[in-house]
């Protein structure tokens, strides 16, 4: 066989693998016998080995990296060869995270709400100062459910609001705008990995730290748009299309939609956490699949 038909052939098989240790994972959380957490490593293994058929650049480097590592500290403390898949597990749930995603994401793009926002950047902007408030709160409110596909959608709203800054001042303005609100967002969403995994590692809610969290990126905001006001002020800028008011309530509604759906989504899954025992991540993967 060739290598693109072996390619081919182990590509098919991406999906079940991938499936099967997402969904031994979750049995394990509640099934404590030792065959279904074997099984459950051994998918995971099965799905790193697909997975390397297919990493490229970075992910492939940093994973064999990573790998090598790992092996390395389990060849170090001397633990017997079949226990080596049941360490795969540690990393399952951030796997479980990045699977059942796409669920939240597809729902915010049949609603819709990706385009409205987006839309409410081209209409009836006072200057480039307002616009770079205005894209900072559309990137951070977004990012909280599409992650990093936020960016590329708004570099494209905000390109006709641009169109008449000069190239690099429009490039500067993309790259501190949209990666600042981006990863300010990351140090607060209950839905990114970093938290979650923080959550589980301290052994606290996120109720009990989302007030920090949501002051820290709201003290940060303010700075960063007290500096952005500074920097742009004497920009000009095409003040767009005007919004009507029917227009500018529907974007209103779904901006306040999606608060509230990350409002519920949190409280469920601290509920979740404390009812069952389990992880803060888990409890995310849960209530996603469900």
């Amino acid at each position: 066989m060739t290598h693109d038909r072996i390619q081919d052939w182990i590509g098919m098989w991406r999906v079940p693998v991938y499936t099967a240790a997402v969904a031994l994972y979750m049995v394990a959380q509640f099934v404590e016998t030792a065959p279904v957490h074997y099984a459950m490593g051994a998918a995971a293994l099965s799905a790193f080995i697909v997975s390397a058929f297919f990493a490229r650049g970075v992910y492939q480097v940093s994973g064999a990296l990573f790998f090598a590592f790992g092996v390395g500290l389990f060849l170090f403390y001397g633990d017997a060869w079949p226990t080596f898949v049941l360490h795969f597990e540690r990393v399952l749930g951030l796997l479980a995270l990045f699977f059942v995603l796409p669920f939240m994401n597809t729902l915010i793009r049949v609603g819709r709400y990706d385009q409205s926002l987006s839309e409410w950047l081209k209409r009836n902007v006072g200057g480039v100062s307002s616009l770079y408030r205005r894209s900072f709160s559309v990137c951070h409110l977004l990012g909280l459910f599409l992650n990093i596909a936020t960016i590329p959608l708004l570099v494209k709203s905000l390109r006709t609001a641009l169109r008449n800054v000069g190239g690099r001042k429009a490039e500067s303005f993309y790259v501190r705008n949209l990666l600042r609100a981006y990863a300010l967002c990351l140090t607060w969403s209950p839905m990114e990995v970093m938290i979650s995994t923080t959550i589980d590692f301290t052994g606290v809610h996120y109720y009990e730290v989302a007030l920090f969290l949501l002051l820290l990126a709201f003290t940060m905001a303010m700075i960063d748009w007290g500096t952005a006001a500074v920097s742009y002020r004497s920009i000009p800028l095409d003040n767009g299309e005007e919004a009507g008011r029917e227009s500018a309530v529907s974007i209103g509604k779904k901006a306040a939609q999606l608060l509230v759906v990350l409002v519920v989504f949190t409280v469920l899954v601290s509920l979740v956490q404390r009812w069952l025992g389990k992880g803060f991540l888990f409890s995310i993967v849960l209530l996603l699949v469900r």
